[in-house]
């Protein structure tokens, strides 16, 4: 699936959206991410999904097969399939004729592309790194997969790294902004290649970019506008994701749940659930609660304070008999003790 065509001689970035692929869907979804524009699945499920950006010129609807399109020098819009194949035409992709090799010179290069003297005393790369994700593709040499997915993988991690440095000084929305880079670099790295090898198999480990993706954007600010309820780890190039659950089914205590494509889901239908009520937040304890099927404790229960505290509270009884009072649990949830309807 080729990414770049011209408009006869005008070369633009175009993807299709095919939500009847993992692969396709999550590359749109991971580049959307990656350029900070604000998107929703208004209808449909499966292939039928339909995609709605949020665009200067209004909301666009993207209909399966349609164009995601943007010019060299614009912002990116929704373009019919017959459109499309009517303007346009593959454009031929040109491969730098000396790219590095080595993987610290290929960073060092991408760092120079992106700000010229990047690095600092300590040799760390300032936010500005993170600012073009499309400057980061420029630089990479395409016959070299093994390289470009371990610099993409380096280039999340330094993103990574901003995020929570931002998150420490209380910069909440420019730290979301990074962790949304961090998400495509790292789907960028998984399709350029492996960089990872297991050791007894020699067989290098894969993991579908496009279920890392759809996880992140449940929890970013345009889903459920949870980051901090999700955490992660990398381990041998795998990300591993879970649902901070800490406090939610007993207290003191560090807690989360696993996120695997198996149980996606599972978490699909939480969110689901919980925006027909206008509360996404509690997406991670719905889902947790459900994996288990246990109810959380009293405590971690919604009040009046939330407008829909009843119908959460209720969906959080479905997940499993009602819990004794003891040392976790030291109180009644507030639906259970309010007598009036």
């Amino acid at each position: 699936m080729t990414d770049r065509y011209r408009h006869r001689p005008i070369e633009i970035a175009a993807l299709q959206w095919n939500p009847g692929s993992m692969i396709d869907a999550g590359a749109i979804v991971g580049t959307l991410l990656g350029n900070g524009v604000r998107f929703r699945h208004p209808s449909g499920m499966g292939e039928t999904t339909t995609l709605l950006l949020d665009t200067p010129e209004g909301e666009q609807l993207a209909q399966p097969g349609d164009w995601i399109v943007r010019p060299a020098s614009g912002d990116w819009a929704v373009l019919a399939a017959a459109d499309f194949a009517e303007r346009y035409e593959p454009a031929a992709v040109s491969v730098p004729a000396s790219a590095p090799t080595d993987e610290t010179a290929l960073r060092d290069r991408i760092a120079e592309a992106l700000r010229p003297g990047s690095r600092d005393r300590s040799g760390q790369y300032p936010e500005g790194l993170l600012r073009d994700v499309a400057a980061v593709l420029a630089v990479l040499p395409a016959n070299q997969t093994t390289d470009r997915a371990a610099a993409l993988t380096r280039a999340a991690d330094i993103a990574e790294d901003v995020a929570e440095s931002l998150r420490k000084h209380h910069e909440f929305e420019r730290s979301n902004g990074a962790l949304d880079v961090m998400t495509e670099l790292r789907r960028m790295a998984a399709v350029s290649g492996p960089h990872d090898t297991d050791d007894t198999t020699g067989q290098a480990e894969t993991q579908d970019p496009a279920f890392v993706t759809r996880v992140l954007e449940i929890f970013s600010m345009s889903h459920a506008d949870a980051y901090d309820d999700l955490l992660w780890r990398v381990d041998n190039g795998t990300v591993h994701l879970n649902a901070n659950v800490s406090d939610v089914f007993a207290w003191g205590g560090a807690d989360c749940e696993p996120i695997t494509p198996d149980t996606l889901p599972v978490l699909e239908q939480a969110y689901a659930d919980l925006k027909a009520l206008g509360a996404e937040g509690f997406t991670a304890e719905l889902y947790a609660a459900r994996q288990r099927s246990q109810r959380p404790q009293g405590a971690a229960y919604p009040d009046a304070r939330d407008p829909a505290w009843r119908e959460v509270s209720a969906l959080y009884d479905a997940c499993g008999p009602e819990r004794e009072l003891g040392l976790g649990n030291p109180k009644a949830a507030p639906a259970h003790r309010d007598p009036s309807p």
